[in-house]
């Protein structure tokens, strides 16, 4: 028996389908709901606070969930386990429902609304108007728009150069240039992009625009831009909360895809995660366009594995990744485990593919089809070019700032209790001293995935999750993009095999990490502190991991009891 099948004896964890289960699910819910409604809106670090107790609170719940996951032992547990399982998920179904209240902080504005809308104005005006923009114009051309129209950034005194991020220009030489920019824009849409900054920049009047003209400007890869920017083009500006609603809906058929492909409880533990993580701190769900399609399209890839779908799974990886970039790395996984058992057919003598392979393959082919080259049909080669470029200076050490999240973090780290010791320049003259030593260990982590995954015996949905490795190791992500642990979850809570205490305590520490993370939140420690606790937390859960795999392949003798 293979680490993934399940005993017959185990308990499943199916939906109840009794009155009195349904009963148990509905009551808890319903009353929270009339409780949060006679709530006033709290503050963001009153939600973090929330937060962290919840998390707690779901590290006694994973402790239940794994007890009851064990085979009864007397006709008494038999009888009992049902009724106990029931009540696990209404309490799940209840922390469910106050985690989503206090993620919107009660407050029915932060759904209806977008937001501060600096997010917005970038993905939303530079994807509509990226024809025009390209990837370094848009500091300028909103500068010149708002001085023809409302005259609200007339106290910005200076934007950043977006080629190449290390110049910042006066006001004034963006206006000096107004014929040059306008000239890329017919009549009619110079007036469109007029008529949406000067909207846009009415939702959110007390901005700080200085910080707005000093960050890094637009970078989604430009298959990104032929969707989202398609988006843009449809919604007029004035409704562009619907479009917002779209990452909503997304995330809403990922929960549903995992409750479909690993059951109940898995869609329960994993939306509880999503709840309190402070990878959800920002963007908040439903205020930003499109941020979290690759973490969508990658959760239900897994699921697509776990069904079989393979063909669903390719196309969903390759989309992962074509707006992300990044998420790639998870898909090396999936490669090493098809030519493996390319390489064993071969030696059999048959076909080197087999179905599931070919339909795989197919999948990436569509997407790329469909995005990558729509991309390079719509805003051409030299988008393709521009963009590469603004990767490769967002996944170096320059780039490093407070929100970032790897093992580069961890190890610069020196027990500040406030901001960086020295500054961010200091941290990041440090991670370039160790740039090197970390690409080669990142190089050596990519060649244990290729030997784990060469050796396990195990399903290929349970082998995704290890492009994470890389990515710590040789990447320092923003702390949002850290959303893709909900493959982590999926792995513990999914795996049905022998180590069912293992995952049930690496699913407790996954929610530990949140519990201390939030906490220094709530203690008012700075940005730099909280992001990094998140990062020596990931060590230690990685390194454990790293043990577990290590031992699960490692030769040893067998005996003839042991079985194949």
């Amino acid at each position: 028996m293979t680490t993934d099948e399940q005993p017959a004896d185990t308990p499943r964890d199916d939906v109840p389908r009794s009155w009195t289960a349904w009963l148990a699910l509905a009551v808890p819910p319903a009353a929270t709901l009339g409780w949060c409604l006679t709530e006033d809106r709290i503050g963001v670090r009153d939600s973090h606070e929330g937060r962290m107790w919840l998390a707690g609170v779901a590290v006694l719940w994973v402790g239940v969930w794994w007890f009851l996951r064990r085979r009864p032992s007397t006709p008494r547990e038999k009888s009992a386990w049902p009724s106990a399982r029931r009540w696990l998920h209404a309490v799940l179904v209840a922390s469910c429902v106050y985690g989503a209240f206090n993620y919107f902080w009660f407050d029915k504005r932060v759904i209806s609304t977008a937001g501060d809308y600096n997010d917005v104005t970038y993905y939303y005006l530079n994807s509509k108007y990226f024809e025009e923009l390209g990837y370094y114009r848009l500091y300028e051309a909103m500068l010149i728009a708002d001085d023809e129209g409302a005259g609200r950034f007339r106290r910005v005194r200076q934007y950043r150069d977006l080629v190449g991020y290390e110049k910042f220009f006066p006001r004034r030489d963006a206006l000096a240039r107004a014929d040059e920019v306008k000239r890329r824009f017919t009549d009619e849409r110079w007036a469109g992009f007029v008529h949406d900054v000067t909207w846009l920049t009415s939702q959110n009047r007390r901005a700080k625009w200085d910080y707005f003209f000093h960050d890094h400007g637009y970078n989604p890869p430009p298959s990104w831009t032929l969707v989202g920017g398609t988006f843009a083009r449809l919604c007029p500006v004035e409704h562009v909360k619907w479009i917002t609603m779209i990452d909503f809906g997304l995330v809403v058929i990922a929960m549903l895809c995992i409750g479909w492909a690993f059951g109940f409880e898995a869609l329960l533990f994993s939306l509880l995660w999503f709840l309190v993580t402070f990878s959800g701190r920002w963007p908040v769900l439903g205020q930003s366009l499109l941020r979290f399609d690759w973490v969508s399209a990658l959760v239900v890839a897994v699921c697509m594995l776990k069904k079989g779908r393979h063909g669903w799974a390719g196309a969903l990886l390759t989309y992962s990744a074509l707006n992300r970039v990044f998420p790639a790395v998870f898909g090396f996984p999936y490669v090493v485990w098809m030519v493996r058992d390319a390489w064993r057919r071969r030696g059999r003598g048959e076909p080197w593919l087999t179905l599931e392979h070919k339909r795989f393959l197919v999948g990436v082919g569509i997407s790329l089809a469909l995005f990558g080259g729509g991309a390079l049909v719509t805003v051409g080669p030299e988008a393709f070019v521009q963009s590469a470029e603004n990767l490769s200076m967002h996944g170096g050490p320059d780039s490093y700032s407070s929100h970032r999240v790897g093992l580069g973090d961890a190890l610069v780290y020196r027990g500040e209790t406030g901001g960086p010791e020295g500054g961010i320049n200091t941290k990041i003259e440090m991670l370039w001293s160790m740039h090197t030593a970390l690409r080669v260990l990142g190089v050596i982590s990519i060649l244990l995935i290729a030997l784990y995954v060469w050796r396990t015996r195990r399903e290929v949905w349970s082998l995704i999750w290890l492009g994470i490795y890389p990515l710590f190791v040789m990447t320092t992500p923003q702390i949002n993009y850290y959303n893709l642990r909900l493959l982590l979850i999926l792995l513990h809570v999914g795996d049905r095999g022998p180590r069912r205490g293992l995952h049930a305590g690496m699913l407790a520490l996954l929610f530990l990490i949140e519990v201390v993370t939030q906490g220094v939140m709530v203690g008012r420690a700075s940005r730099y502190v909280v992001t990094t606790t998140t990062s020596l937390g990931l060590c230690l859960y990685l390194l454990l991991m790293l043990v577990w795999l290590v031992a699960e392949v490692w030769p040893r003798k067998t005996t003839p009891a042991d079985g194949d």
